[in-house]
């Protein structure tokens, strides 16, 4: 839940926020963001650390209070702080580090002669893409909770926009390099190579224009619309309550449809990265249950979790990106059953574990189950055609597939589907 903030700073994070969502390049955003971050909690100095391909930190920017390059080598920051607020994902907020008996023993924090620290993790969509790191070595007591308050918002908004902007550069990258092997197999064929040149540098732009025009702002504008029915900017009436969240349930619409197409463009730019770790599987299942339990379900549907004795005790999964998987079934069964039973089900085979959902709902014909996955497909009556942008069982295949997996469906109109996910072990 967003943290309760003075309506005056609130305005200022969210004008902060405007100007971070017009901003595209990476490089001029993660500058602004530590001067904003140094000015809003009037810190001497800070880092802003990115967490690369191979988990590694990536020191990008690091600056004074007066927006001075930091000269120092980034050992002259205290590790032991900044990896448990990356790879723990904790707040971090210290009065006097010397003092303080979570660190005082760290070698990094003696040598440095560290005092006043805070550092939040910038994440979006469940990943972390790295922190925000800010310090006074001078004096002792300098931040406060609501300075921790207002560094973990900014930082919330500020890491929507940064992987927003490392996708674009991506994208621009992709663009030249598509560009230079076009050029170099196409020298012969000038009107084609014209015409494919012109295709790729238009469908790209599309994508770049998606992700980042309308995702940043959409998701400054949710988040206003969280606070307002939160009663950041005062009480609401029972009237004012129903439209703001009315308001607020539609943005969550869109943003997923863009998210969507976020995913896609970084499948087909091979970006996406798996970041696999032993998982309880059981206990994540009921999480996963527990999650769907809260979706608006018919009267008339019975919501299930099946879990067979021979599951797995744990398998080896990116977490967040099968939580992804199991989401879009479980929406898409909860879109299209009316009544019945739609069944959350897992078990163990010799090879490895299977899971799915199985519905009573709308079913899908013969004679689309060949194309279910497919891009931009949509499949079965009219109605289940305007939910979506046929993308959301395309990139589920596509996270199945880098798990080394395998997606079947089974289905028939009026009866029920049944989506089928096999992973090895």
């Amino acid at each position: 839940m967003p943290p309760t903030l003075r309506p005056q700073i609130m305005e200022k994070l969210l004008d902060i926020s405007r100007q971070m969502a017009e901003t595209r390049e990476l490089d001029p955003l993660l500058n602004y963001a530590m001067l904003v971050s140094l000015e809003l909690v009037e810190a001497e100095q800070g880092y802003l650390i990115l967490v690369d391909d191979q988990n590694q930190l990536d020191f990008r920017v690091r600056l004074d209070r007066n927006g001075r390059p930091i000269e120092q080598p980034i050992q002259q920051i205290s590790q032991s702080i900044l990896s448990r607020v990356v790879f723990e994902e904790a707040d971090v907020i210290i009065a006097d580090a010397l003092k303080d008996s979570g660190y005082q023993d760290a070698e990094s924090v003696a040598a440095l002669r560290l005092r006043s620290v805070m550092a939040v993790p910038l994440i979006s969509r469940g990943r972390v893409l790295g922190a925000l790191y800010v310090e006074n070595r001078s004096e002792s007591g300098v931040f406060i909770s609501e300075d921790l308050k207002i560094l973990k918002f900014f930082a919330g908004q500020a890491a929507v926009s940064i992987e927003n902007a490392m996708l674009n550069d991506e994208l621009e990258a992709r663009v030249a390099a598509r560009t230079a092997e076009l050029q170099a197999a196409n020298e012969q064929l000038q009107h084609n190579w014209h015409d494919a040149v012109e295709h790729n540098r238009i469908r790209t732009s599309f994508l770049s224009t998606i992700v980042h025009d309308i995702r940043s702002p959409l998701a400054t504008a949710m988040n206003a619309q969280q606070l307002m029915l939160e009663g950041a900017f005062g009480d609401l009436n029972d009237d004012q309550a129903h439209w703001v969240g009315t308001s607020l349930r539609t943005l969550e619409h869109i943003i997923k449809l863009t998210d969507d197409i976020f995913d896609l463009t970084k499948l087909e730019m091979q970006k996406l990265t798996l970041h696999p770790e032993p998982v309880d599987f059981r206990t994540f299942l009921e999480q996963m249950y527990e999650i769907g339990r809260v979706l608006p379900w018919q009267a008339a549907v019975d919501f299930q979790l099946k879990i067979y004795d021979n599951l797995p005790p744990t398998v080896n999964i990116d977490k967040t990106r099968i939580q992804q998987v199991l989401m879009n079934l479980i929406s898409n069964a909860h879109k299209f059953t009316a009544e019945g039973a739609v069944v959350l089900y897992a078990g163990g085979v010799d090879d490895g574990v299977v899971f799915g959902v199985r519905d009573t709902g709308a079913g899908v014909h013969k004679r689309d189950l060949p194309h279910i996955f497919e891009r931009y497909k949509q499949s079965g009556t009219r109605q289940m055609r305007q939910q979506g942008t046929g993308l959301g069982l395309a990139i589920v295949q596509e996270i199945v597939n880098l798990h080394n997996g395998k997606i079947t469906v089974q289905s028939q109109p009026d009866v029920g589907s049944d989506f089928h996910v096999w992973l090895p072990i």
